[in-house]
């Protein structure tokens, strides 16, 4: 399979160093094409570099990850939601998103959210269907 392309986009330096440095130390075929702590430069970043996988946070000063996956109404890309706050799963299941993670994430959310991105896009039917669902 080809290089997963992730996005981060988290206002909390530490979150990004962490995961930046969890897919670079343990997942060889994952690469870490841009991050932002904002909306506006997001949806730049999201735009011009066509990422795989975007991991959002929910929270982010001055908007909301649901804010910025509104700009995209057709999404060619795989959301995953980064957010300190369990609670908040459910306001996002409209989204479709392809996981949740709680803060801090580790090594095994990130293999689940990868195993699940590959199934996905290797299985024709469940791609399928979930497109059709999320579309």
């Amino acid at each position: 399979m080809d290089i997963i392309k992730a996005v981060i986009i988290d206002d909390e330096p530490s979150v990004v160093e962490l995961l930046s440095d969890l897919i670079k130390d343990h997942f060889d075929d994952v690469t870490i094409i841009g991050t932002s702590e904002t909306i506006k430069k997001a949806a730049k970043i999201i735009s011009d570099l066509r990422p795989d996988i975007v991991f959002l946070d929910i929270n982010i000063p001055r908007g909301s990850g649901m804010e910025l996956l509104d700009l995209f109404p057709t999404r060619n890309f795989d959301v995953v939601f980064i957010t300190g706050y369990p609670g908040l799963e459910p306001l996002v299941q409209d989204y479709m998103p392809l996981g949740f993670i709680c803060k801090p994430a580790g090594v095994d959310d990130l293999s689940s959210i990868f195993k699940k991105y590959r199934y996905l896009k290797t299985d024709n039917t469940a791609n399928i269907i979930r497109k059709k669902t999320l579309f």
